[in-house]
């Protein structure tokens, strides 16, 4: 009953507080990260043993035969300055996953100023960085291969990476409430890391579904609203963590 009380009293506040605003400059951040590391993986994909570009210029020829020679000389050029691209590229993606640090930081001492511990800057400089660049990579393209699996594979192994995608994304968001919230009853962790992974696992499912269906009616349609869902899947996502916050800080007092 102390724990429905509480969940009922976060909602309250997530809306009456608007964490949303937040969530959005979190968004922001968080792309700001993750746009540079995609650059990155752009930028070193050419330089990959498997990459043939002879097979490339073949596919090319046959699928755009007017714009070939225009391409594979955009392709030569990515792989002569891709090694200064994608040093540029990490460079950028560490200094942004800093400021966003420091945001969430400021964000949870919005939502819980009771709560929130004073973090040691080394640590917002070294450590916490190196894993959002990580992460910033691996979970988006985990969820984008999910798409695809929806696809091509039996229903019961993508049900098992959706459970596991969730369970990944709650460990990481108990992980930054360990480092950046004071916990009194570390027992309380329990349900709320199962409040986060079942909100993340709703997002995700209606993410996936709400993209497959848009991609069926139409591919220029569906590839617009897919941006657009995909900012809104970030937000929400980031409104989840924060009234998570919220949640523990009810809870635990």
């Amino acid at each position: 009953m102390r724990f429905l009380k509480a969940l009922f009293l976060s909602l309250y506040y997530t809306f009456r507080e608007d964490y949303s605003y937040h969530a959005s400059a979190l968004s922001l951040n968080f792309l700001l990260v993750l746009s540079p590391m995609l650059v990155f993986f752009t930028a070193i994909s050419v330089h990959l043993p498997f990459v043939d570009i002879s097979v490339v210029e073949d596919f090319l020829k046959k699928e755009l035969p007017e714009r070939t020679h225009v391409l594979i000389d955009e392709l030569l050029k990515a792989k002569k300055y891709g090694t200064v691209a994608s040093g540029v590229s990490v460079v950028l993606a560490y200094y942004f996953s800093v400021n966003f640090l420091k945001k969430l930081h400021r964000s949870f001492k919005w939502v819980v100023p009771q709560k929130t511990r004073t973090t040691k800057e080394i640590l917002m400089w070294i450590a916490l960085p190196l894993g959002l660049i990580i992460f910033s990579v691996v979970y988006p393209l985990f969820v984008s291969a999910l798409l695809i699996l929806k696809k091509f594979f039996p229903e019961n192994i993508v049900k098992f990476s959706e459970v596991l995608s969730a369970l990944s994304f709650s460990s990481l968001v108990i992980l930054l409430y360990l480092f950046f919230l004071k916990i009194n009853r570390k027992r309380n962790i329990g349900l709320i890391f199962l409040f986060i992974f079942l909100g993340s696992f709703i997002l995700q499912k209606l993410f996936t579904y709400y993209t497959i269906y848009l991609f069926k009616g139409s591919l220029l349609y569906g590839s617009l609203s897919g941006i657009f869902l995909f900012f809104l899947w970030l937000n929400f996502n980031f409104t989840l963590i924060l009234t998570g916050a919220k949640l523990l800080e009810l809870y635990d007092s």
